[in-house]
């Protein structure tokens, strides 16, 4: 440790638990309850902004191991033809837009068919992730327009 004139000392300052950048074991102030019925309804939400999109949820929540504080991780597939004509960025961005009502953290990752087709099987990537440990969520009947 060094000492500077008058006796003050050079140390790192320590990281307490009252310190907002301090790593802290305690739970997160935050609970979000997500269900079957959301699951859903959020699929058909996607569904109605992007006509043959697939939505599938991985991640913490899909292999049972969130928290009450984890995010809602979702890979969207869209036709080819789709993202031919969009900009997955914008629409990613829309889409997200579209889902904040719901008050919850919602990562969403749009990827082509054919994209999600050649990598699906890879060894390690998101999507083959998400085809690992994920499933596929079906839409609310009443939203998704089928009677």
């Amino acid at each position: 440790m060094e000492v500077l004139e008058r006796g003050v000392e050079l140390c790192p300052p320590r990281m307490r638990q009252t310190d907002p950048m301090a790593t802290s074991s305690r739970p997160s102030s935050y609970h979000y309850v997500v269900d079957e019925p959301l699951l859903r309804t959020i699929a058909a939400e996607i569904q109605a902004a992007i006509p043959g999109a697939q939505v599938r949820l991985f991640g913490s929540r899909a292999r049972g191991t969130e928290r009450p504080d984890s995010d809602l991780d979702l890979l969207v597939t869209v036709p080819d033809e789709w993202l031919a004509c969009h900009s997955r960025f914008v629409e990613t961005d829309a889409l997200g837009w579209k889902l904040a009502h719901h008050r919850l953290p919602i990562e969403l990752l749009l990827f082509s068919a054919s994209e999600v087709e050649e990598r699906q099987h890879g060894r390690i990537n998101v999507i083959a992730e998400a085809f690992r440990y994920g499933r596929q969520l079906e839409p609310l009947e009443a939203l998704h327009g089928a009677g």
